[in-house]
């Protein structure tokens, strides 16, 4: 969430999204963005007329000057200064170096990164898988953050063992081990062609010499996450938390879904934390695009333990990269730092 010093910046960035919106596809997208809630049918229609004889980006300043998005500032700003508080306790317990295990990786970007804000509080160490990558011994980030990041890049397909089809689609980031299947008409995934297919052979995650503990397993592989954590048992007892990617609604043929990933990882000691879900509206019915269908989540997860060193790195992972203060605290409350 933005604060009050990018106002100017952040509503001419939303204006520009907007543009082309109905209007009432443009008062959900910035009730969204700013005030994280449904558009309720009284603002729709106050809104409306007040873009009809306003302006969009006049819209936009309002509710950027309003009490609701202030008190939400404040909020965030108490948040943030807790966040900040524990972070900085939890890091000086936590080994080194944390490391990140990324399945279904994408080489680190010249933008903001999801790692940055971790690398903040201690070194962060990255061993990326992806086939279709090129393999790089250990790459050095030094201004990653403050402390720094690493990064080896693996061009292995994790699985079960085999060798199995991939299906390369015309947006490459749903390729899969899984022939497509999009029987509704989805926004995006409706549009989606399979354009080749290549034989990739797999290797089991308990094959390869990983470094242990793991700090964070995070997987984004298109259906085949339940293929890959039934051949790492071994890997996933040295794991204190997982980020994953499960299909709610089917769009893949045969593919595993939520309740059977949530199922095997709830029996090898994890428990589901918060989804983070991902909806998609129906095209080609009415002009509004509307939160339709849950497609797919990413799913966190946490190991139940009483390692101090796990609960530090949990704790730390909690607050920095999900902004869950409480959550953090608690898992502190369990170690000699309570």
């Amino acid at each position: 969430m933005p604060n009050f010093k990018n106002r100017v910046e952040f509503r001419n960035t939303l204006v520009a999204m907007a543009n082309g919106e109905t209007t009432t596809n443009l008062i959900r997208c910035v009730y969204k963005a700013l005030l994280r809630r449904e558009a309720d049918a009284t603002g729709i229609e106050h809104w409306t007329r007040y873009i009809s004889k306003h302006s969009a980006e006049s819209f936009v300043a309002q509710l950027l000057k309003s009490e609701e998005y202030a008190s939400l500032i404040y909020k965030d700003e108490v948040e943030r200064s807790e966040i900040a508080r524990i972070a900085t306790l939890t890091s000086s317990m936590v080994k080194s170096k944390l490391t990140i295990v990324d399945i279904g990786s994408v080489d680190l970007p010249n933008t903001p990164h999801m790692w940055a804000e971790l690398a903040n509080h201690c070194p962060v160490h990255v061993i990326g898988f992806d086939p279709l990558d090129e393999p790089k011994d250990e790459v050095s980030y030094p201004d990653f953050g403050k402390f720094g990041l690493t990064r080896t890049t693996k061009n292995v397909a994790l699985g079960d063992g085999h060798t199995h089809t991939l299906h390369v689609n015309s947006d490459a980031s749903t390729s899969s081990f899984f022939e497509l299947d999009v029987r509704e008409p989805y926004e995006h995934l409706s549009t989606l062609t399979t354009v080749s297919s290549m034989q990739i052979p797999t290797s089991r995650m308990d094959d390869i010499n990983l470094a242990s503990p793991i700090d964070l397993l995070k997987m984004d592989i298109q259906g085949a996450e339940l293929m890959v954590l039934e051949h790492a048992l071994q890997t996933l007892k040295n794991v204190g938390t997982i980020y994953i990617e499960a299909g709610f609604t089917s769009y893949y043929k045969e593919q595993p879904l939520m309740p059977e990933i949530d199922i095997f990882l709830r029996s090898h000691g994890f428990r589901l934390v918060d989804i983070f879900p991902a909806h998609y509206p129906f095209i080609g019915i009415t002009e509004v695009l509307t939160r339709d269908t849950l497609m797919w989540g990413d799913l966190y997860y946490i190991k139940e333990t009483a390692d101090e060193q796990v609960l530090a790195s949990q704790a730390l992972i909690a607050a920095t990269l999900f902004n869950k203060a409480n959550l953090a605290a608690y898992l502190l409350s369990h170690t000699s730092k309570r």
